[in-house]
């Protein structure tokens, strides 16, 4: 067992380096017990003195509201959220909450009240308040906003709303400026699964910008068009770019060196990430627990585990001082190399770094021990798990189910669904069937339909499309040897389970 030694976020860089470098030659027991106590750093309390009246005025509505020390004119309270609160409710009447409440709101709150429905991918929701605060007399078309709702329709995959709405604001006699067309472009780039068809896209709007006087391209754009060559392999065409950037007199960030290197290994092309990482160097940008994180990700999921350890050897070379993240990826990809081992002495050593495991953290500790077929440490995982108090989710159940039906352990998957807390989902399900088609069990599968059934789960289009292409794989890609040869007779056999699934009755 490892003693560890916790101390606080004040160790030295040189510390840290010398604590990540013993990890990697798995000399950490001797460091640890060398490490001194560290003193708690005492956070500093800064009093601001208020006056007693204000008069504040809204830029968006042009309001004045009267603000008291002692008396507020405004209810004490965040209208941001309890307006979240109030249209969150079915029974509510959002127009009479949005009246209410936009009394009380300025400029900010509206981005605040954006924000917060974007997290919860609530976007229809957003463009109807939109709407709402369009027909307002106290409303003035704003580019900020079309910009941010852009911007969240981007992010919740909704580009043709995004493009609808960009030409809506240009119907308004808004000009677009900058950050419109920046989200605009990124709205394409996510949103594409060919990324040279959506790389055309988005060069379009940036040749637009380079000729119109109030949109010019900005630091933003070039880093958003760069991440997107990488993606769509056009080195040619980023090179360029780069150099254009520099000719625009637009310096790279560490956010333009960041986003091109993990495109460059989330693409599987190292030399070229390598490239970009040396390139950074030449221009002076140290680089941070990001950038090395992408480095780490990539070589650990292309198995490339000595080329992961000597940029993480580098990372403690440097002093950058990793985070929760940086030690998951690495617990997820020793995992996937089935070195147990290393995967445990991450996990071992976490607290000497101040960090704590997550819930992400023990999911891939599930999914690395069943990888190695380590079933008893896996269950004494979950134990280790719940004893943190870290509640498991749907995902932690996945990740479970995923290991025993990969081994054909069906006896503990079944038992695990009927005495599970967690509330199982079609994809937990879905896991399941497969499990059964790989092991060539397909006796099981009408039990499996009855107990969807009896959870009011009803198989739809998109369980039997991700069924169907897993039953028409060539059988020589399954393991093991009951599968059954013909895949055709396999498909034919799902679809007609699952047809016949949409006309059992859901139970009482």
């Amino acid at each position: 067992m490892v003693h560890s030694r916790q101390f606080s976020s004040s160790m030295s860089a040189t510390d840290q380096a010398r604590l990540f470098s013993s990890l990697i030659h798995g000399k950490l027991h001797t460091f640890l017990s060398n490490l001194q106590n560290e003193s708690h750093n005492h956070g500093h309390f800064v009093q601001k003195k208020n006056s007693a009246r204000m008069v504040t005025t809204c830029a968006f509505t042009g309001r004045k509201t009267l603000k008291n020390k002692k008396h507020a004119a405004l209810p004490p309270l965040d209208h941001v959220e309890a307006l979240v609160s109030a249209l969150s409710a079915e029974d509510n009447n959002h127009f009479a909450a949005l009246a209410f409440h936009s009394k009380y709101m300025e400029t900010s709150d509206w981005f605040k009240l954006f924000e917060n429905l974007g997290k919860r991918e609530n976007w229809l929701l957003i463009l109807e308040i939109f709407r709402w605060m369009q027909q307002q007399r106290w409303y003035r078309p704003d580019d900020g906003f079309y910009s941010k709702i852009i911007s969240i329709l981007g992010k919740t995959n909704q580009l043709n709303r995004a493009v609808w709405l960009f030409k809506e604001m240009k119907k308004q006699g808004c000009r677009p400026d900058t950050s419109v067309f920046n989200s605009l472009i990124n709205a394409h780039i996510r949103n594409s699964s060919n990324k040279e068809i959506a790389l055309v896209k988005a060069l379009k709007y940036f040749e637009y910008m380079k000729t119109t006087r109030h949109c010019k391209p900005n630091l933003v754009t070039y880093n958003t068009l760069l991440r997107a060559c990488a993606q769509a392999k056009e080195h040619k065409r980023l090179e360029q770019l780069f150099e254009e950037m520099c000719q625009e007199g637009i310096k790279p960030d560490i956010c333009t060196f960041n986003g091109i290197i993990d495109a460059h290994g989330k693409a599987g092309e190292f030399s070229a990430m390598v490239s970009m990482f040396r390139k950074m160097r030449k221009c002076k940008i140290k680089p941070d627990y990001m950038t090395y994180n992408s480095m780490i990700d990539a070589y650990g999921k292309a198995g490339l585990i000595t080329e992961m350890e000597e940029a993480l050897e580098d990372m403690a070379t440097s002093k950058v001082k990793p985070q929760l993240s940086t030690l998951n990826s690495l617990i997820n990809n020793y995992g996937a190399a089935k070195r147990v081992d290393l995967m445990e002495l991450v996990v071992q050593n976490m607290s000497a770094l101040g960090i704590h495991p997550s819930l992400i953290t023990y999911e891939v500790l599930i999914k690395g021990y069943g990888n190695s077929g380590c079933f008893e440490k896996l269950r004494t995982c979950l134990e280790a798990m719940l004893d943190a108090g870290v509640m498991p989710e749907t995902t932690t159940l996945n990740a479970v189910m995923e290991v025993y039906s990969n081994n054909g352990l069906f006896k503990e998957a079944e038992n695990l669904l009927d005495n599970v807390a967690v509330m199982p989902t079609e994809l937990t399900y879905l896991i399941l069937y497969r499990g059964y088609l790989k092991h060539g069990r397909v006796d099981k599968i009408d039990a499996l339909i009855e107990r969807m059934n009896a959870a009011g789960i009803v198989p739809n289009d998109k369980f039997l499309m991700h069924s169907l292409e897993f039953a028409t794989l060539d059988p020589k890609s399954r393991t093991s040897r009951d599968v059954a040869k013909d895949s055709s007779n396999n498909a034919k056999r799902v679809s007609m389970h699952l047809e016949n699934s949409r006309t059992i009755p859901k139970s009482a």
